[in-house]
């Protein structure tokens, strides 16, 4: 085990700063989703999950990332991607509320390009689909149309 001083500051709170106890293996969120693109999707069944502690503002949560399975996803532009799905159960708090999950579908190849995130809100909805990617180190991965 070990410890972390964490400075928390929003527009309507006073800044502070805690110093927590973390468990050995415990990540930030950027790290987090960085892990979780990475995970071994070829080993896992739809409906796997991992366990993964993560400081989220002030505290330390477990977060359980579910593998959905394969999909292919259609962008606006029309082209369409082979793509690993997975979901994450949000943390409650003013933008999500109790059980609100995101939806996420990153390219079925060594990319793992983020191509549509989904989420709903307390005040309705958020979507985010891929427009373009430049500079990728491997070749994106396109379905035969």
């Amino acid at each position: 085990s070990g410890r972390v001083i964490v400075s928390t500051e929003s527009s309507d709170e006073e800044p502070k700063i805690d110093t927590l106890d973390i468990k050995p293996n415990a990540i930030d969120v950027i790290t987090a989703v960085y892990h979780i693109r990475n995970f071994d999707f070829d080993s896992m069944a739809a409906g796997d999950s991992i366990i993964l502690s993560v400081m989220v503002r002030d505290e330390l949560m477990d977060l359980k990332p579910v593998f959905r399975g394969e999909e292919e996803v259609t962008t606006r532009e029309g082209e369409v991607f082979n793509c690993y799905h997975f979901s994450v159960r949000l943390v409650e708090g003013f933008l999500f509320r109790p059980g609100d999950e995101m939806f996420v579908w990153v390219t079925k190849d060594d990319n793992r390009v983020p191509v549509l995130v989904e989420a709903q809100l307390k005040l309705g909805s958020v979507k985010v689909m891929l427009i373009s990617a430049e500079g990728l180190r491997n070749p994106v991965t396109l379905t035969a149309q």
